[in-house]
């Protein structure tokens, strides 16, 4: 046997050896089938409200989302305002990695008033949501999420923090009705090709029937996702098998260069 065919026998095993090692490796196929975000706040200040909502959405990974609603109600007679506020924007890099912004919160100061007052920041929830679906890998949607607060006047007595829904844990954030700032981390189990519906909201409300309140008050939260499946090659794996591809490439080359 030639120089010539060793070669080519040595070159086509390493081509059969790299096609085996590719058809071993997991599609890496996380689907995004479409995200949402919605606010909605209401005000009620004796006999009057006014009640605020909004939503956007997209399909896919769908980018960039944002939505923001403003309540307001005031008593000239009293010569008090109740205010209630909400707004989220999240984003979308790819089907596997996002952010998610969200603020709410009142300013009410109606106690003298001797009118009921109501705020309420948990209307048209939830407020952000992305649906996906895992591809032939088993998978995990991670999370790192970071709360603060603020205070004016009264405490942060009804904010009470980040509820999960579908396949988020309930409390994405501590359970209290008076949240502290804080942050944290977790992460979901994800079996192979399934659907998934991932939410989150907040639930703020405070409210007295009798007399009014006074609070000014407000939280932030803030959470990065990404969604990372198992066996799918690392940077250097896939470095291993380019370097084969090159090596298998080379030696062919010098056997056609030797045959001619």
């Amino acid at each position: 046997m030639s120089r010539a065919d060793v070669r080519g026998d040595v070159a086509m095993k390493r081509v059969i050896f790299l096609a085996a090692l590719l058809a071993s490796v997991p599609a890496f196929a996380i689907t995004a089938n479409g995200g949402a975000v919605s606010v909605g706040s209401n005000v009620i200040l004796g006999s009057v409200s006014d009640a605020q909502s909004y939503s956007d959405s997209g399909a896919g990974a769908p980018g960039l989302l944002g939505a923001a609603v403003y309540s307001t109600v005031t008593n000239p007679l009293a010569n008090v305002t109740a205010v209630s506020f909400a707004n989220v924007s999240a984003q979308w890099v790819s089907a596997t990695q996002g952010s998610v912004y969200l603020n709410w919160g009142w300013e009410a100061q109606t106690a003298a008033s001797g009118l009921g007052t109501q705020v309420e920041t948990n209307k048209n929830t939830p407020n952000w949501t992305y649906n996906f679906t895992t591809g032939a890998s088993a998978a995990s949607f991670n999370v790192k999420w970071t709360l603060s607060t603020f205070t004016e006047v009264g405490s942060t007595f009804g904010l009470q923090g980040i509820f999960g829904r579908g396949s988020m844990p309930y409390n994405v954030t501590p359970f209290t009705v008076s949240p502290v700032d804080g942050s944290g981390s977790f992460s979901v189990a994800l079996n192979p090709n399934t659907a998934y519906s991932f939410s989150i909201s907040n639930n703020g409300n405070l409210g007295n029937e009798q007399g009014g309140f006074d609070s000014v008050t407000g939280a932030s939260f803030g959470m990065d996702w990404t969604i990372t499946e198992s066996g799918v090659p690392e940077p250097a794996s896939w470095a291993m098998l380019l370097t084969g591809f090159g090596l298998v490439g080379a030696g062919m080359r010098r056997r056609r260069h030797v045959a001619a």
